[in-house]
């Protein structure tokens, strides 16, 4: 399988949908709904994995003068545990190099293992427990963590 690793705007056709047909893949992995369209109305910026034409892969960070913050981070689950997500963050964190980014940041519900080992792998460290942050559902909350890496 070749995967294409690419930066994505909004003028990208057909980003929106290919976008939430992933995320209809990894629904049950997020606490909450995701609006791709939200975070880029802020400024979000978005890099892609695709095999062939099909999205596989969803990055979206927001920057911040010398900061950047990962908001967003889904590998398809059929393709899991096959090196994508790292692929995708070694590619942000090329782009942030190259863009003189001193600090990266982001929140990762406490419950996600696979996500929070794939952060400390590329030298994130938790820096704050974030106490009942993420709502799953009507009644329940999970609790999340602060994580930040320093170049």
């Amino acid at each position: 399988m070749s995967i294409i690793i690419q930066e994505l705007t909004e003028r990208d056709s057909n980003i929106y949908a290919a976008c939430q047909t992933l995320l209809n893949c990894c629904q049950q992995d997020f606490p909450q709904a995701l609006q791709i369209e939200y975070y880029v109305s802020i400024g979000g910026r978005m890099i892609g994995a695709f095999d062939v034409d099909s999205l596989k892969g969803l990055l979206i960070w927001l920057p911040s003068f010398d900061s950047a913050y990962l908001a967003f981070l889904a590998v398809n689950p059929e393709l899991r545990r096959h090196g994508l997500g790292m692929k995708l963050m070694e590619f942000w964190l090329s782009l942030m190099k190259k863009n003189n980014v001193l600090s990266l940041s982001l929140d990762v519900p406490a419950n996600q293992e696979t996500a929070i080992n794939l952060y400390r792998r590329f030298g994130f460290e938790q820096q704050e427990l974030l106490v009942n942050y993420y709502p799953f559902n009507t009644t329940l909350r999970i609790d999340g963590l602060k994580m930040q890496k320093i170049f």
